[in-house]
């Protein structure tokens, strides 16, 4: 730096060292023609100060602490750029770097699984500067920042313009946002998002210690209600701990003390700096900057920020495990990207079926009902709760011809829901629809979201054990193969085209059912409790949302499927809506519970001594024949058949004896 540039700054940063931030210092300089160098080191110093946005003016302080080579003590610089000691040499930070505080939130959001967010910075160097190290450790983990907006800073934190960089944050998709700022600045962002619509369930805010470290009011309850607006709760972030040193005890008790008008804020239970000694143990690296770092990481919830879990530098990231972290609307998890399904609204299709998607024109009350609101069941349940995480809205339909869907050889078409699907009519199928083979060949099915098999059905009390005939349709063994054709070739009889037509004929006493395992345990487990499954399930699958094929949403309806299994959702909507109370007390699977009696068995008693005594009968029968074929009047053979049975008797006697006598 010119000699001539040095002296002004020197001279300039002492001057403003003297007067308050808000003043206007003008200078008058008489500088010489020959030396238009002084002149324009002048104006650069006089630049080079008025541009400093650092707090309080570590940079431009050094300048003299440098020159003079006096140590300088910064409080509170954390600006990574800060820990050049060529650049800086006089510099010591009492505080933790945000190179520091970057790993710090790494490590926090690594924990909750985000891997996708956007970043939310004010335009000076403490946003600019303070999460590069953040972006660079993402980008080691192939994290997707989708988005980087700042702010400019005002001095009014109400006049800062920020509306359209949340525009652009929401539009990303991304649900996860770090928030890196001053808590003044942070009050009025959070406040105009609320006023968006990104502070509610489905959106996580991660904020840094310039927020969570500082007590503003708005992050403190309010005097009357003795709440944290609801916006704000659900704020996570790391905080410096609070004053625990050898030395704190001395320092609060005589801070406490202290003449308020001698030391302005003395007596404060925020003390706002930080000396050696009451924060804890210090140590410096060789870069002056503070060791042994650690954070507190702590959640906004009704009655203040609580502490939920700690951080530290040699062993990361703690998180209490009797503390629940509540995220913003009160969510306990968030997906951290939602592309622009949050921007549509999706056309449903859907078939009902008993327990899964129920259709009515009047609801319970009385009142007649229409739109969504006729349909309920677990699938819609599901389908509402993915909603409110993935942020689209929907509209059902019932399908037109009444089937799931299969391939119309004949048309060279799918029919049902699978073919709306195909055919563009619908975004989306929602019902209890299998996940076949050949549709997913054809479509995009997701994650299950209810398993099924194929069950067998029947009116209790029946007369006849029915596991017997359980085979027929499967078996390659004859006659009963064909009887399952002769039960094929009269389809009118036994097959049919609802659900509840099939129930209807079980319950007559005449038929059995085979079908899909969830809804025979929605039919079983309500009233009238007089079916019952028999046997165990057979060719387990399971019920899938269908979607076209190569969907760029499927990926998201699988993420928040497993974040709804994760949370509970699943057990809550099997209890409400398949596996009723009505019939608990009633024996579900007959083959399960019954023991097998003599009764049960008589059947196979009978094959097995009819059979044995048919075969003796064969025998004895063959052993006269050929004792008649010995009776040979013309030799001194036998004469009659009792002297040639007589004779084939003793025969078999001497033969044994001569065989026992060789052994």
């Amino acid at each position: 730096m010119p000699t001539g540039l040095r002296q002004a700054a020197v001279l300039l940063v002492t001057a403003a060292a003297l007067v308050s931030a808000n003043t206007t210092v003008r200078f008058g300089a008489l500088s010489v023609s020959n030396f238009p160098a002084a002149s324009s080191a002048l104006r650069l110093a006089v630049e080079y100060v008025n541009e400093n946005q650092l707090v309080p003016n570590v940079i431009a302080s050094s300048l003299v602490s440098t020159g003079l080579s006096l140590p300088q003590i910064a409080p509170e610089a954390t600006d990574p750029t800060l820990g050049n000691s060529q650049q800086f040499p006089q510099l010591v930070r009492i505080s933790w770097p945000d190179s520091v505080l970057s790993k710090a939130l790494i490590d926090l959001l690594e924990h909750f699984g985000w891997d996708q967010m956007s970043i939310f910075v004010s335009n000076d160097a403490y946003g600019t500067h303070g999460l590069a190290v953040f972006q660079l450790i993402a980008g080691q983990k192939k994290w997707v920042i989708h988005t980087m907006q700042s702010f400019d800073p005002t001095e009014n934190p109400a006049d800062i313009e920020m509306r359209s960089q949340l525009r652009v944050i929401k539009q990303t998709g991304a649900r996860i946002i770090v928030l890196h700022c001053q808590a003044r600045y942070a009050a009025e962002i959070l406040r105009e998002a609320s006023a968006m619509g990104m502070t509610g369930q489905g959106w996580a805010w991660v904020v840094s210690d310039g927020i969570t470290g500082h007590a503003h009011d708005a992050f403190k309850p309010t005097s009357g209600a003795a709440r944290v607006p609801g916006y704000l709760q659900g704020l996570v972030g790391p905080v410096p701990p609070a004053a625990r040193g050898r030395h704190s005890g001395a320092f609060l008790a005589k801070w406490r003390a202290a003449d308020p008008a001698t030391y302005p804020g003395a007596g404060e239970p925020d003390i706002g700096v930080q000396t050696d000694g009451v924060t804890g143990y210090i140590d410096f690296d060789s870069a002056a900057a503070r060791v042994n770092a650690e954070y507190n990481i702590v959640n906004l919830k009704s009655g203040g920020w609580q502490k939920v879990g700690m951080w530290n530098l040699s062993s990361g990231l703690h998180m209490y495990p009797d503390e629940d972290v509540t995220l913003m609307g009160g969510a306990t998890t968030v997906y951290p990207y939602v592309s622009d399904l949050s921007n549509r609204t999706l056309r449903v299709v859907t078939k009902a079926a008993p327990g899964f998607v129920m259709i009515a024109d009047v609801a319970k009350d009385g009142k007649n009902v229409s739109g969504n609101d006729r349909f309920q069941g677990f699938c819609v349940d599901l389908f509402s709760w993915l909603s409110s995480q993935l942020g689209f809205r929907y509209e059902y339909y019932h399908v037109t011809d009444g089937h799931y869907g299969v391939y119309d050889s004949e048309t060279g078409k799918w029919t049902g829901l699978v073919g709306d699907v195909l055919s563009g009519e619908a975004d989306i199928a929602v019902s209890a629809l299998s996940i076949t083979s050949e549709r997913q060949a054809v479509a995009d099915f997701t994650l299950p979201i209810h398993d099924n098999g194929i069950a067998l059905v029947m009116k209790k009390a029946q007369p006849r054990n029915s596991a017997v005939w359980t085979s027929f349709l499967t078996t390659t063994t004859e006659p009963y193969r064909s009887l399952g054709i002769a039960m094929l070739a009269n389809k009118d009889a036994v097959l049919v085209d609802t659900d509840q037509e099939a129930f209807d004929k079980v319950r007559q006493g005449k038929y059995a059912l085979f079908g899909d395992s969830a809804l025979m345990d929605y039919e079983v487990s309500h009233e009238p409790c007089d079916l019952q499954t028999i046997g165990r399930l057979f060719w387990q699958t399971g019920y899938g949302l269908l979607l076209p094929k190569n969907s760029k949403y499927t990926t998201e309806f699988n993420k928040a499927i497993v974040a709804a299994k994760e949370q509970g959702i699943y057990d809550e909507l099997e209890t409400k809506w398949i596996k009723s109370k009505e019939c608990s007390g009633a024996s579900k699977s007959a083959l399960d519970s019954s023991v097998i009696g003599l009764q049960d068995m008589l059947g196979v008693f009978v094959l097995v001594y009819g059979g044995m005594a048919l075969a003796l009968v064969l025998l004895v029968g063959e052993f006269i024949y050929a004792c008649a074929q010995d009776v040979k009047a013309s030799d001194a053979g036998p004469q009659t058949v009792p002297e040639a049975v007589k004779a084939r008797l003793k025969s078999m006697f001497v033969c044994g004896q001569r065989s026992s006598n060789k052994n």
